[in-house]
């Protein structure tokens, strides 16, 4: 430790401190209200009396002489030689320090003693102050030619790339070279406080350059105990109605809203005729000027504002004492300290959105510490001149509100005040500011200090004891005498009551054995007559068991007669399809279902038909082998018969042999039709010898000698060889001009669905009850039937004496689920392989893959979430800062930089508005990038904000997995609506992304719960679908989802790591209702960390997809 603590006193603990600053009183507010506060803070009863604290001055008032005693505080003032009349300026800190503000040659404690003169510094500093844009440099050069062991540190109060704009001309033109003035001061300090979050957030990102201090904190300032303690009486408003502006007006009347506020008190003063509007902070000479700017925005003649100079905080006081409302309204302010006073005293007020102060209450409401009514207070406000009456109107209605209702508004105003009190929200940024002046240290050897004296306390108070525990002991002993006295009696008491519970104890024993050789008695009579029992059921079960037998007897010749039935049924089935004769194409014969069922190879309805055909052609007689198949089954008379011959009547020419002589009414019975069923009386003479599988040969067939065989009349004329020869059958086709046909649409893609049609031509299959199937098999064997659907095809057009050809088509939609090649046959009624067709199955790749690892445009590192709007798409690229935008062939349009650190949830509104959020806040760009508006999240501690979606209305919907909760949010950043928790059940979450449907139905990916949670547009819960699982239809850790205008969710899973395995990556598609589609895997370029996922309307889906240095997007279609 330096020379220089407490006087040069070796050992010493008080810790020297220099303030700079032009002022010690408030009256030019903002900077030496903070330079207050610090001071108050370094002395302050955590502090105490452990820091030696200095603050320069260049005039001091006996106001603030008054007060620098009361916090106790040495003023230095600069040194003035005899006859030098000039008014002190900052110069004289600045640049003239060592002629006015010289250090002392004297030790510590003489200077301390001695204190005169007092324009001297100290001979020894720990800690220089100084604030930024007003002292930076002087405490930068008082340091350095100073103190150089000193530690520096500064305080930013101010934004001049947002403020300068507003003073216009070549102060707006010079921001950037002030700002890099004061990053140049603030290098290398030890601490750099940036008062509020909008400063912080501002050289957050500027101290990423090469000039920057070593530690940069946020620092929230305390209000004054001047406003804390004083007591706003309420008024009903009955009276005069006040509103206090605080500020100067000349050459910042854009900057401070005065031409704003103006014009909205000119609007309220046609509504309120009471009103009057006080303005504190007027310089003497800016005096008439400032009123000329008033009076040419107020427009009104009948109301003139009163000006009141600079002030103390103790001025500024007692004007909020007599006023109804302050009022806030810069364009652009870095923090807002009149707008804390305010709320600190209690009295009504309306506070600029875009301030400091305003993103503070913002965050405060969020974390519950304010009253979310406080956020009523905050008037949104343009900083666009055009929007300057569209905005005055906002302000001129919060006004009127006010003011008409004044109970309520100082009730609402002292709920906000004691809030405020009680948040305590200061403590940790005091605490920062005490730990970089290393003041906190000195403390904690002080608590080491008392923690000793504690513990040399506690040792009396344990000797104590012990004297007192070593007295009882004494008394212990003596009393021991009695206690065997007693332990005597109670021994002696003992065994009498020992020998009572034993006589008790045989008793109960003889009792006991009495009851039990009763109850054995009474279970062997129990024994007998169960057994007795038993041998009846015994002979029960016998005689069941012989029924059994029977009953099985019975089931045998039951199941023997029904296999004859089964054969007199194919019989009766055979003859009935005899029936169906009639010419339908043109010169061809007709083909029916039933034929089908009958005559196609490997095609029987009736399996054992198959077997038992193939005996009889074995037995045919010679002859029969070249007879078309079916001929011999065809009734005579029926299809062979020549064009002309239909309307003969019967008896003539044409007859079948053996149908003159049945009786009348009969002659139409096809032959065969008197064959009676086995064991009926009339069987021909003769069947009962039948040999197996004659039975089912047609009629007439059995008695013809080889060669004899029964033509149809009107071909018994024909010479050889002229023959009408029947159609031929095969596997596959049924004819010539009978056949089926197989088409797929292309192309055939895993996962996705296609058209399979199947066309039967010259085939009448109207009048079947069937329809064609389809059997997939896939490369490794499985079969699956598709069942297809009849389309119309009109017949065509007949000639004269003829029907019409038939032509039907069928069709089918088939999803393959796996890549390959796969085998479609066509099916129908029981037959198989009608025709068959083989296709090749490609893998789902992605159609277009964008971009690679990298920060150039067109690269990408970690894309987290994607967006499809029109024939744009939208990324999110993260560890690069910024927003890239292509067209939907993946074409590189433009991209533009988010300022935001770490962007990850993106979506864009029905206007084109790009919507973003990162860990603090959500933005809204333009299409080209312009930044439009944005609003704080201030989620809360662990708050980790991911995906984002945009319902039509414009408000904005967000996912923490920090929080386990889904935020809504209006378009302005009000927060609506919270729903979350962790757990399992409904409406608890660990989401990552979110989307909404057509009906503004918000879709979570609950990612560590493995499902998928919908809600309404007002976030109630509606239903969830999902679980964990290796199915296609499982999830596995979802991230990305997305809904497109049919409803189909759209859903990315990461698949996730277990027990060093990886498990499938994979997109899939879900109907509304949660029922699974599809699932999309690629073989060929597999996805890596599928995170965001965007549809598009043509049936494609975008994924964000990371790996090692392996970022891309990538294209894949899902319809």
């Amino acid at each position: 430790m330096a020379e220089g603590r407490q006087g040069g006193q070796a050992g010493a603990e008080r810790w020297v401190i220099l303030l700079i600053n032009d002022e010690y009183g408030t009256s030019k507010g903002g900077v030496s209200t903070i330079n207050l506060e610090a001071v108050q803070t370094l002395k302050g009863k955590v502090v105490k009396d452990k820091a030696v604290v200095y603050a320069t001055a260049l005039r001091v008032p006996k106001q603030d002489q008054e007060a620098a005693d009361r916090d106790g505080v040495t003023l230095i003032t600069p040194y003035q030689s005899e006859g030098d009349k000039r008014e002190p300026s900052l110069d004289w800190l600045t640049l003239e320090f060592k002629s006015h503000f010289p250090k002392s040659t004297l030790s510590s404690h003489e200077y301390q003693v001695s204190r005169d003169p007092k324009s001297v510094l100290p001979p020894h500093v720990d800690v220089i102050i100084g604030h930024a844009d007003v002292t930076d440099t002087a405490a930068r050069n008082i340091h350095d030619e100073y103190y150089k062991e000193a530690d520096l540190i500064m305080f930013t109060h101010v934004l001049p790339e947002d403020t300068e704009y507003f003073k216009g001309g070549q102060r707006a033109m010079e921001a950037s070279e002030k700002e890099d003035a004061m990053l140049s001061q603030v290098h290398n300090a030890k601490a750099a406080f940036s008062v509020g979050h909008r400063i912080f957030k501002h050289f957050k990102n500027k101290y990423r350059g090469d000039k920057k201090p070593r530690d940069h904190q946020l620092f929230f300032p305390r209000p004054s105990k001047v406003f804390e303690e004083v007591n706003i009486q309420p008024d009903s408003g009955e009276g005069e109605l006040v509103v206090l502006s605080i500020g100067r007006v000349k050459n910042a009347e854009n900057l401070k809203g005065y031409n704003l506020i103006a014009r909205a008190i000119g609007i309220v003063r046609k509504y309120l005729e009471s009103l009057r509007w006080i303005t504190r902070g007027i310089s003497k000479d800016a005096w008439e000027k400032s009123m000329k700017i008033l009076e040419a925005n107020l427009n009104s003649g009948d109301l003139k504002p009163t000006l009141r100079p600079y002030g103390t905080q103790e001025d500024i006081r007692n004007d909020m004492k007599t006023a109804h409302l302050v009022l806030m309204p810069s364009r652009s302010e870095p923090f807002g300290l009149v707008g804390l006073e305010a709320i600190a005293a209690g009295i009504p007020v309306l506070i600029s959105d875009k301030s400091g102060l305003a993103d503070m209450i913002k965050r405060l409401v969020a974390e519950k510490k304010l009253p979310p009514g406080l956020n009523n207070r905050i008037v949104e406000t343009s900083m666009r001149d055009s929007d300057m009456d569209k905005t005055a109107e906002k302000w001129a209605d919060k006004i009127r509100d006010t003011l008409t209702d004044t109970d309520r508004a100082f009730r609402d105003a002292k709920e906000f005040k004691d809030a405020l009190l009680k948040s305590k929200y200061w403590e940790d940024s005091e605490r920062e500011f005490l730990q970089a002046c290393s003041i906190i240290e000195i403390t904690l050897k002080d608590v080491d200090k008392a923690a000793a004296e504690y513990k040399a306390a506690v040792e009396d108070v344990i000797s104590k004891i012990s004297q007192q525990v070593d007295n009882l002991d004494r008394e212990r002993k003596a009393t021991a005498e009695n206690c065997k006295q007693v332990e005597k009696e109670v021994k002696q008491h003992y065994e009498e009551l020992i020998s009572k519970l034993e006589k008790e104890k045989q008793e109960m024993i003889s009792k006991i054995q009495e009851i039990k050789k009763e109850r054995e008695e009474e279970l062997t009579r129990e024994k007998e007559k169960l057994e007795t029992e038993l041998k009846k059921s015994k002979e029960e079960e016998i005689f069941f068991e012989q029924i059994s037998d029977r009953k099985d007897d019975t089931e045998a010749a039951l199941r023997e007669l029904k296999e004859k039935l089964q054969q007199v049924e194919e019989k009766v089935e055979k003859l009935s399809m005899q029936e169906t004769g009639i010419i339908s194409l043109v010169g061809q014969p007709k083909v029916t279902l039933k034929q089908l069922q009958s005559e196609v190879p490997g095609g029987s309805v009736f399996p054992q038909e198959k077997k038992q055909k193939s005996l009889r052609e074995e037995d045919k007689p010679p002859g029969e082998d070249d007879k078309p198949p079916g001929e011999e089954d065809k009734p005579p008379g029926e299809e062979d018969k020549p064009p002309g011959e239909e309307d003969k009547p019967p008896g003539e020419e044409g007859k079948p042999p053996g149908e003159e002589d049945k009786p009348p009414g009969e002659e139409q019975k096809p032959p065969g039709e008197e064959e009676k069923p086995p064991g009926e009386e009339e069987k021909p003479p003769g069947e009962e010898e039948k040999p197996p599988g004659e039975e089912e040969k047609p009629p007439g067939e059995e008695e013809k000698p080889p060669g004899e065989e029964e033509k149809p009349p009107g071909e018994e004329e024909k010479p050889p060889g002229e023959e009408e020869k029947p159609p031929k059958f095969s596997s596959g086709s049924l004819s010539e001009s009978v056949r089926f046909t197989i088409d797929v649409e292309e192309p055939t893609v895993e996962s996705l669905p296609c058209f399979v049609t199947v066309t039967t031509n010259n085939a009448d299959l109207t009048g079947g009850k069937v329809a064609p199937q389809i059997e997939v098999t896939s490369p490794q064997g499985k079969t699956t039937l598709i069942q297809t659907t009849a389309h119309t095809s009109p017949p065509l057009a007949a000639g004269k004496g003829q029907t019409s050809r038939v032509s039907r088509v069928w069709g089918a939609e088939w999803r393959p689920q796996q890549s390959g090649k796969h085998t479609l046959g066509v099916c129908m009624g029981g037959m198989e392989d009608l025709c068959s067709l083989t296709i090749d199955v490609s893998c789902n790749n992605p159609v277009v893959r964008l971009g690679e690892w990298g920060n150039q445009q067109g690269q990408f590192r970690r894309p987290i979430d994607v967006a499809v709007r029109g024939d744009r798409l939208y990324v999110t690229d993260c560890l690069n800062d910024r927003v890239q935008v292509f067209d939907l062939s993946g074409k590189f349009c433009h991209s533009f930089p988010t300022v935001t650190d770490y962007p990850k949830g993106l979506a864009v509104q029905t206007d084109g508005t790009i919507v973003v959020n990162s860990e603090e806040e959500v933005k809204k760009f333009s299409p080209s990038g312009e930044l439009l508006h944005k609003f704080p999240l201030h989620l809360g501690e662990y708050s980790d904000p991911w995906g984002l979606a945009v319902q039509r209305d414009g408000r904005v919907v967000v996912a923490d997995p920090g929080k386990h909760s889904i935020f809504l949010f209006e378009a302005d950043g009000t927060l609506v609506k919270q729903v979350g928790g962790q757990g399992k059940g409904e409406g608890q979450f660990d989401p990552r992304f979110v989307c909404v449907d057509k009906e503004d139905n918000i879709i979570v990916s609950d990612t560590y719960n493995h499902r998928v949670q919908v809600f309404d547009r007002n976030l109630n819960y509606k239903h969830k679908f999902g679980q964990e699982g290796r199915q296609p239809q499982d999830m596995r850790y979802p991230t990305g989802v997305s809904a497109d205008s049919r409803g189909n969710i759209v859903l990315a899973n990461n698949g996730g790591i277990t027990g060093g395995v990886k498990h499938s990556v994979k997109l899939q598609v879900f109907r509304p209702d949660g029922t699974w589609v599809s699932t999309i895997s690629s073989d060929g370029d597999k996805l890596n960390l599928p995170n965001g996922v965007a549809v598009t309307e043509d049936g494609h889906v975008f994924v964000a997809d990371s790996g090692e240095y392996d970022d891309c997007i990538r294209k894949y279609r899902y319809m």
